[in-house]
């Protein structure tokens, strides 16, 4: 991947204060290393924060001290027993998926340049033998030691069908095509920003920007499995609580210097045919809301922790049900 050229991001930010500040913050001086973020954090000041730009994902992600947006969406959501058996005890292994790791190989693409020079520099497109007619790598054996001769013919560690990069190929073209998103990529100052910070109630949190741009623009790459993102992409949003998500990362661009505070941008790209992608952000009102009940998720849970208690709430007791209000009305016409 290029080097941000952040010689030349320093004098197109000299346009307004924030842009120039920005820039500033992402120098290489002023960001930490990645042994320095792994270990500062606990020095961490309330309402202060640090950021670290060559953070390995897998390290990132490995920090299980501090609490990120998918932890903190997994408790809210599925509750303090899910979150012990999948955080804490591990009884519960993570989730994967094919469209997971699908995600993964797009995301890795568009950073890395787009599918073409992708496909060129990184990947190799695996022979027909080794792929399933989903366009997916077959797990037999058999593929899998020709999938293994292949890369090291080839001097890769990736590999594709031919199916996924042809729709790889597709995703770089609509990138392209929509104006919006070709802008924030012209415009991307650093990638796979990793932040932690400590907030003035004194919970640590942590983020990773996808992408940052010298706008001060924090931006998540999301796939879906819908064809038309704008009529269908706001069910991902409530399923995964994205809302959240914006909150966090707006919370954790502004404290750590490296976003103007806005929300969250997502870049959204189909999957499937067509291979459509928007440019979308949630509801200002959903991310402040969101942001309100932000401390009272991170209290509970660092309660429970204290306690050890992780029971659902309602056992001990007999719970009347929630329903929405259409089904209480008495009027049966």
């Amino acid at each position: 991947m290029t080097a941000p050229d952040y010689a030349n991001c320093e004098i197109r930010l000299e346009e307004n204060g924030f842009m120039k500040r920005h820039a500033q913050c992402l120098l290489a001086e002023n960001a930490v290393t990645s042994d320095r973020f792994l270990q500062d954090w606990t020095n961490l000041s309330n309402g202060s924060g640090i950021h670290c730009l060559g953070l390995d994902n897998d390290v990132y992600h490995a920090i299980s001290d501090v609490l990120s947006t998918t932890v903190v969406n997994s408790f809210d959501q599925h509750g303090p027993r899910w979150f012990e058996k999948t955080r804490i005890t591990k009884e519960i292994p993570a989730f994967s998926s094919g469209p997971v790791r699908k995600g993964h190989t797009v995301h890795e693409s568009i950073e890395l340049g787009g599918a073409r020079k992708y496909l060129n520099e990184v990947a190799h497109i695996v022979s027909a033998e080794c792929g399933t007619a989903a366009g997916e790598l077959s797990k037999t054996k058999k593929a899998q030691d020709k999938i293994a001769e292949e890369l090291d013919a080839a001097g890769k560690t990736v590999a594709v069908t031919e199916k996924l990069a042809q729709e790889l190929i597709a995703i770089e073209d609509n990138l392209n095509e929509n104006t919006a998103a070709k802008e924030l990529l012209d415009d991307a100052l650093a990638h796979e920003v990793s932040c932690i910070w400590k907030r003035h109630d004194g919970h640590h949190l942590r983020c990773r920007f996808d992408m940052v741009t010298a706008d001060g623009i924090g931006v998540d790459f999301k796939t879906t499995s819908t064809a038309n993102i704008l009529n269908d992409f706001w069910k991902s949003c409530i399923t995964f609580n994205y809302a959240m998500s914006s909150a966090i990362y707006r919370e954790g661009g502004q404290v750590c210097g490296i976003t103007d505070g806005g929300p969250l941008r997502f870049v959204v790209i189909s999957t499937v045919a067509p291979f459509e992608c928007q440019v979308v952000e949630i509801p200002l009102s959903m991310v402040d809301r969101e942001s309100k009940r932000l401390g009272g998720i991170l209290d509970e849970i660092h309660r429970r922790t204290e306690t050890n208690d992780w029971l659902p709430d309602g056992y001990g007791s007999v719970c009347e049900l929630w329903f929405p209000s259409k089904f209480l009305e008495n009027n049966y016409d």
